[in-house]
């Protein structure tokens, strides 16, 4: 089957389209700054942090500085930029 221009200029749409993520990772964050967050547990992975990373500590909206090492956190990325941070101070309730 012959690569027809319009099957190739579609393909190239949705490839430009389709964010570049970087993917999620849930780890303890290792250390913070103004700027940057390290998570992990096997392999440590530093993000950047920017004024329009959305931040939230246990669930409730906060500012980065809120965050500390030794929490739980989600981290959202695409590329090495975080998109949100999801961090949690307290011990999972046991079932």
């Amino acid at each position: 089957m012959k690569n027809h221009p319009l099957r190739l200029g579609v393909l190239a749409v949705f490839l430009l389209a389709t964010p570049a993520w970087a993917g999620d990772a849930t780890s303890k964050i290792i250390s913070v700054s103004a700027d940057s967050i390290t998570v992990g547990k096997k392999h440590a992975k530093t993000y950047k942090i920017t004024a329009t990373t959305a931040v939230t500590v246990n669930g409730a909206k906060a500012k980065a500085d809120t965050l500390k090492p030794g929490m739980e956190a989600l981290v959202t990325a695409t590329a090495d930029t975080a998109t949100s941070i999801s961090a949690n101070d307290k011990p999972p309730k046991k079932p």
